[in-house]
């Protein structure tokens, strides 16, 4: 007997090329998260499938807006900048919200961030960092320093000097699952520019090299500023674009544009 397929709705949206498919449980009541989970590979895979760093759901209970982040392989991440201020902005705009500033909730960990929507330019309160010591491990012979960052989600920050000719696909996933990271880390090598401007890539924890990354912004932010080695608004250059870091009020903003690239039904299990 056939199986019946399952259609689900999405928006699909970009922050500085960080994209992500969206879903709003309540446009999709007959689904269940775990199917979402089980799905999130295969239609983050850019040949067979819609093509995404990997797919958001965003919920709201008593009115208050929560989301769950799963990177392309469907790892669950604990916090995401870009993503969190497309969901900001799809949220605003749907109407689940009614004010342009309101709290969002990190499923995952229980943590709160505020969000404040200007038409495509949001701005989110990614919270305090946690800037740990300066650690090394050998690569290829090769003596790798990094900085752990904690944004509530792991970061190694690596400086780099030459971003052009590193060859991230070797360097990325070997720091990502190094023993010296239980959970594995996000990987950002960066390269100060001047005190306002710094420049890195990244390779995200599950989901490879990708064109931007919110809560690794916020990591080689606070791991220079720590370093007194950059002023407190800076702005942050990615494969995919610029956004600004600042330090405010003790905590670390991140503001950037929020775009949408298209949306439809996606069908499955049939």
């Amino acid at each position: 007997m056939k199986v019946k397929s399952k259609n689900m709705k999405y928006t699909k949206m970009d922050a500085l090329g960080n994209d992500y498919i969206y879903v709003l449980i309540e446009e999709n009541p007959e689904l269940d998260i775990q199917e979402l989970i089980n799905i999130t590979p295969k239609i983050s895979d850019r040949k067979t499938g819609i093509g995404s760093d990997g797919l958001i759901v965003i919920g709201r209970d008593n009115n208050q807006i929560w989301c769950r982040i799963f990177n392309a392989d469907a790892s669950e991440a604990e916090t995401c900048g870009n993503g969190l201020r497309c969901v900001a902005r799809l949220c605003y705009d749907k109407g689940l919200v009614k004010n342009n500033e309101f709290k969002i909730v990190l499923k995952k960990t229980g943590h709160i961030v505020n969000a404040i929507v200007d038409n495509d330019t949001v701005s989110i309160d990614m919270g305090k960092a946690r800037v740990g010591k300066k650690e090394s491990l050998t690569h290829e012979g090769n003596k790798i320093e990094y900085i752990n960052v904690s944004m509530t989600n792991p970061h190694a920050v690596v400086e780099c000097e030459d971003l052009d000719n590193l060859d991230i696909k070797k360097a990325g996933p070997f720091i990502e699952n190094h023993k010296n990271f239980p959970n594995r880390t996000n990987v950002e090598f960066f390269k100060i520019m001047d005190s306002d401007n710094i420049k890195f890539r990244v390779w995200e924890r599950g989901s490879g090299e990708t064109k931007a990354c919110g809560s690794g912004a916020c990591a080689v932010f606070a791991a220079v500023y720590e370093q007194k080695r950059c002023s407190d608004l800076v702005n942050v250059h990615m494969l995919g674009g610029t956004a600004k870091v600042e330090l405010k009020f003790g905590t670390i903003y991140l503001t950037g544009p929020a775009n949408y690239v298209t949306s439809g039904v996606y069908s499955f299990g049939g």
